[in-house]
């Protein structure tokens, strides 16, 4: 699935966030510093939902946002993914609901994790799925 339209839509929804996609994502996972906050739209999986013969396909196709954070250190280790909850509760209510040019149905929140802890950095991933359809 072609995610540039749910990057295109996320930037318009989070002002001073940068958004980008999975080529970025790769730069920012890789580098010491990645800028922040951040959002990437990553195709994570798809899977036939409805075939049969002659007929068109249908996908259910997930798709991950994965938000980086400035890590807050705390004496117990919550302080981090807390401060990313306001972000996240953005993303949530930007894309639940939402259908892309690309989808029959809108994006559903499926939810998140924890997904990279490193220093001074907090990656967390939140999940949402689609349908769509082959013809």
């Amino acid at each position: 699935m072609n995610t540039a339209s749910i990057v295109s839509y996320l930037a318009a929804q989070l002002p001073g966030v940068k958004v980008g996609g999975a080529a970025e994502a790769d730069s920012a996972m890789a580098a010491s510093s990645p800028v922040t906050p951040a959002c990437y739209v990553i195709e994570e999986a798809n899977q036939v939902a409805e075939t049969g013969i002659g007929d068109d396909l249908t996908i259910d196709v997930a798709i991950a946002i994965y938000i980086v954070t400035r890590n807050a250190k705390d004496s117990y280790g919550t302080a981090s993914v807390a401060f990313s909850a306001p972000l996240r509760d953005q993303i949530i209510n930007a894309l639940h609901g939402y259908i892309p040019p690309e989808s029959i149905g809108p994006l559903v929140y499926q939810g998140g994790q924890l997904a990279d802890f490193s220093p001074g950095l907090v990656w967390w991933s939140e999940r949402f799925t689609t349908v769509r359809q082959i013809i």
